[in-house]
């Protein structure tokens, strides 16, 4: 598979509100060694704890001709407490960007990463939501993180297992038994994911207006955000979009 390398790291002070601010460039690579994508990102410490990051995703022109790529966004793992999740989106139950007909915009509460899990028969990506304006994770106490999309709307899932385990099962006994709050919990944050398809034959899968082409580039925005148990999460996403003004470059 592609692998990432670090092809850039700085740190320096912005403003008086900002504690830390980082800026990175990596480059995702073929096997060979060849160049595919260029990511940039900038990370920005706050005062207040926020941790504002910007990314530039730029495909290089080797790309541009891939019917789609599969997603453009990140992906990492929480500690196993943080296993109580609420989000503001597309829900109650998985949908994707041609898969929306039967979900509704709403606030939905206390989902896992067990609830979230779909269990084909042969692993593979499932439990996504779609639209979605902002994600806690939360621990018993109702402490933990939120995200929020700076710039649009996003999607997410969340799972016991990543996505290189769901790959490389070939049925479902082939995952390990997890439980949640007992196990790290993996998530992937989306700013483009492609659409299921399958619904008009398999060349091409999926339709056009659900494909993601690498004949552009991305430029998106995220903050992490420390919540408390006596948080209102509505009011904290609020309050915190309306402070970010910043977008990498």
């Amino acid at each position: 598979p592609p692998s990432m390398k670090c092809m850039h790291f700085e740190a320096f002070d912005r403003d008086e509100n900002v504690i830390v601010d980082v800026k990175s460039k990596s480059i995702i690579q073929s096997i060979s060694g060849k160049p595919l994508i260029v990511v940039t990102t900038c990370y920005a410490v706050q005062t207040d704890s926020r941790i504002d990051i910007s990314f530039l995703v730029e495909p290089e022109k080797i790309l541009k001709d891939l019917p789609s790529l599969a997603r453009v966004g990140n992906c990492f793992v929480l500690h196993p407490t943080l296993c109580h999740i609420s989000y503001f989106g597309r829900g109650p139950l998985e949908n994707y960007p041609d898969r929306q007909s039967s979900s509704q915009i709403g606030i939905w509460k206390s989902i896992t990463p067990s609830m979230m899990h779909v269990d084909y028969i042969v692993p593979s990506e499932n439990g996504n939501r779609t639209d979605c304006e902002w994600v806690c994770f939360l621990d018993d106490d109702g402490s933990g993180l939120m995200i929020v999309s700076n710039k649009g709307l996003f999607s997410f899932s969340s799972s016991l297992w990543s996505q290189k385990e769901l790959h490389n099962a070939k049925h479902t006994v082939d995952l390990e038994s997890r439980s949640f709050g007992e196990n790290g919990v993996h998530v992937n944050i989306d700013h483009a994911l492609m659409g299921v398809g399958g619904d008009a034959g398999w060349d091409p899968c999926v339709y056009e207006q659900y494909r993601v082409k690498a004949d552009k580039q991305f430029n998106y925005s995220i903050s992490l955000i420390p919540i408390s148990p006596d948080d209102e999460p509505v009011m904290v996403a609020r309050r915190h979009v309306s402070n970010f003004c910043r977008e990498c470059s």
